[in-house]
């Protein structure tokens, strides 16, 4: 039975608690600017280069077939699909071994997973410094406040938005492996196959939508911060009364 531990926790004077609270306040307002102002060009570079890339190019959009490696059977006899019947109702047996991934679309899928995962992260760190920047409620000259509390909306819909497309991910993946199943049980079944195919280029296209749309959200929140940088930064100066945007 372990012992209990008698380390104590140090508390701190609440005047240096204060203290470090406004110092991470001032520092995650200082990063958010960063961030958006001088990290997102580098990202919207980053993600443009991965677009040249001639994987995610219309031309080569069939080029992501993949063998599933489930061989089509020879007939078998009256005999023995009774015993195939029998003996594999349950289970379907994958003749050579197993059913790998689409290797084409797992690179691909490689590639902008970072990138989208790496968005979320850019878009928490923007709504906390812009949420910090917010002044206590007054009453009047409000329209500051009103493009801060709209800025947060849209880094939030971009946040939601990338989220929701990692879940096409894995719902793709899902997806792939019920058509496959249906392939290893019927497998003299040409459309499930070619509908296996469609489905990779289906998702395929989608890869390359993601990608576009990746580089179109930091595109969006850089030039939406930019236009009204100093109303979110000020959000009561005096001459807070021009139309956002």
């Amino acid at each position: 039975m372990s012992k209990k531990s008698n380390k104590k926790i140090k508390v701190l004077p609440n005047e240096e608690s204060e203290e470090c609270v406004n110092s991470y306040k001032e520092k995650a307002i200082s990063n958010s600017q960063v961030l958006v102002l001088d990290e997102f060009p580098k990202r919207i570079l980053e993600i443009q280069q991965i677009l040249t890339d001639e994987r995610f190019s219309l031309n080569t959009f069939f080029s992501c077939e993949s063998d599933i490696n489930i061989p089509i059977p020879e007939k078998p006899s009256k005999e023995r699909a009774m015993s195939l019947s029998i003996e594999y109702s349950d289970t379907f047996l994958f003749e050579n071994g197993f059913v790998e991934s689409n290797v084409h679309l797992i690179e691909l899928i490689e590639t902008l997973k970072p990138k989208a995962l790496q968005l979320i992260g850019d878009s928490n760190s923007v709504k906390m410094g812009i949420s910090l920047m917010i002044p206590k409620i007054e009453d009047g000259n409000n329209f500051g406040v009103e493009i801060q509390q709209e800025m947060l909306i849209g880094v939030a819909v971009v946040e939601l938005k990338t989220r929701l497309q990692l879940d096409q991910i894995s719902e793709y993946f899902r997806r792939r492996a019920e058509m496959v199943t249906k392939i290893a049980k019927y497998p003299h079944s040409m459309d499930y196959r070619q509908a296996l195919q469609e489905m990779d280029y289906k998702f395929r296209l989608f890869l390359r939508l993601f990608a576009f749309d990746l580089r179109n959200q930091y595109i969006g929140l850089h030039d939406m911060f930019t236009k009204n940088l100093n109303k979110i930064k000020e959000p009561r100066n005096s001459d807070n009364h021009q139309l956002m945007y």
